[in-house]
């Protein structure tokens, strides 16, 4: 009677334990390979000048690899500044691991040393 009252006890306190809690991590940090076509366009993140393209950005994401916020990307080529391309990227959307920014008007590569003719 005493071992069967004991095991009856013991399955009561064991059902009633909860599982400990899961922790994910809130945020990662993500790395995006940008480049621009034509090569050396002036790359800006949320309106902040991040540096010349091809150029590596290392951004915090949430756990599952998304914005955290809203976020955008824009490039200007130095010597025209009327015509940019512009990424926008709502919060919770995947955060790209490559990125190309193509500026209207330049549709092949070229160097700092040739001369862009339209």
């Amino acid at each position: 009677m005493k071992t069967t009252t004991l095991l009856c006890f013991s399955l009561l306190l064991a059902s009633c334990a909860t599982p400990p809690e899961v922790r994910r991590p809130t945020a990662r940090m993500v790395t995006i390979n940008i480049v621009s076509l034509p090569p050396g366009a002036a790359i800006y993140h949320n309106a902040e000048f991040i540096g010349v393209a091809p150029l590596r950005r290392t951004v915090e994401a949430d756990a599952d690899g998304n914005w955290k916020q809203p976020t955008r990307f824009q490039a200007y080529v130095p010597h025209d500044t009327s015509n940019y391309e512009e990424a926008v990227f709502p919060e919770g959307f995947a955060v790209p691991r490559n990125m190309l920014l193509r500026v209207p008007g330049y549709t092949e590569w070229y160097t700092s040393m040739q001369r862009y003719v339209r």
